[in-house]
């Protein structure tokens, strides 16, 4: 199953190829490149490794491609391919592969397509992707039981959590470091902890949208690794995440 979601459109708008005519048939997805950044100094032996010279590791994008076969009469797929062609050919689209339904990716696409045989034609989707796959849905949004997993999936619910004197709220994050976004509507403090550990690091909030400075969260096992949030003050607050992964 290969799923298309047009650009500006929700999660729920998303329908697969065959409402194109088209028989889902093959995708495949580029391994990541790093950026490498070597700089040659004279008098130096090798060269200077600036890679991570920003604390992370960065990709170039990657080439995700997707394809439908057509069966039908040569009008008939004319017809089909100019109408898909119209829609698609050159814009921003994201895709959601039916062995990972947690999540999809996203780019800018191309269109080809070939006669194969007799009646029968194949259609190319090229997309010139980010480097990671994104999460289907973000911390703070509505989740839904058909795409979840009971293997691998963590339900994150951290939208209008209230908060009255002190609010402990159990975080988990995801298997690449980001920084959460934190929604206040009052002024508040917050200590994190991560794994139960004594000590707390403590940060200010106020009214609005928060990104505390030094505050990441990443959980590379999240049965194990887990942050707890203890919130004081009184109001709402919602933490904001969305999950990227190679």
């Amino acid at each position: 199953m290969i799923t298309i979601i047009e650009a500006g459109k929700q999660i729920s708008d998303a329908f697969e190829i065959k409402a194109l005519g088209l028989r889902a048939h093959s995708y495949s997805i580029e391994a990541p490149q790093l950026q490498t950044n070597y700089i040659e100094i004279p008098g130096r032996d090798g060269a200077l490794d600036l890679t991570e010279a920003l604390g992370k590791q960065t990709y170039r994008n990657r080439l995700v491609k997707f394809s439908g076969l057509f069966y039908g009469d040569s009008k008939r797929f004319h017809a089909m391919i100019s109408e898909t062609m119209n829609r698609f050919n050159g814009k921003y689209l994201k895709v959601i592969f039916g062995n990972d339904p947690e999540h999809y990716w996203t780019g800018r696409c191309s269109v080809e397509h070939e006669r194969i045989e007799e009646d029968v034609y194949g259609v190319t989707f090229n997309m010139n992707a980010d480097p990671y796959k994104y999460g289907l849905y973000s911390s703070d949004e509505d989740w839904l039981w058909d795409p979840f997993s009971f293997l691998t999936g963590v339900i994150r619910g951290y939208r209008d959590v209230s908060v009255s004197g002190t609010k402990d709220l159990r975080v988990v994050g995801y298997d690449r470091e980001l920084s959460p976004v934190i929604t206040a509507s009052a002024t508040m403090t917050l200590q994190v902890r991560k794994n139960g550990q004594a000590l707390w690091d403590e940060y200010s909030l106020t009214a609005g949208q928060n990104i505390p400075e030094g505050l990441s969260v990443i959980s590379t096992d999240p049965r194990t690794d887990y942050y707890t949030f203890r919130f004081t003050g009184t109001g709402t607050v919602t933490i904001s995440m969305k999950e990227a992964s190679l």
